[in-house]
């Protein structure tokens, strides 16, 4: 316990100490993952919400054009512009 209470990542040191140089990778692997499929999720609920918002009024009626295939496509490209 003393070792992981100094510890920068305890969840680490703790799957290395149960499944040894595996369970630090294993660890990492989910972290990486649940980090990417977190932007991905954002990516795709925030230009919804910018479309929700310009349909009820609150932004310029413009950004709820969708294109052929049913996305929000300037709300889309509001978003990768504020991302990038």
């Amino acid at each position: 316990m003393e070792h992981l209470a100094g510890s920068q990542m305890p969840t680490v040191d703790a799957a290395m100490l149960l499944f040894g140089s595996y369970g630090r990778r294993l660890i990492l692997l989910i972290a990486v993952v649940g980090v990417i499929s977190t932007v991905n999720a954002g990516l795709m609920y925030t230009p919804r919400i910018l479309f929700s918002m310009s349909r009820d009024g609150l932004l310029p009626h413009n950004i709820t054009s969708v294109n052929r295939r049913g996305a929000p496509s300037l709300a889309l490209f509001f978003c990768a512009i504020a991302s990038i």
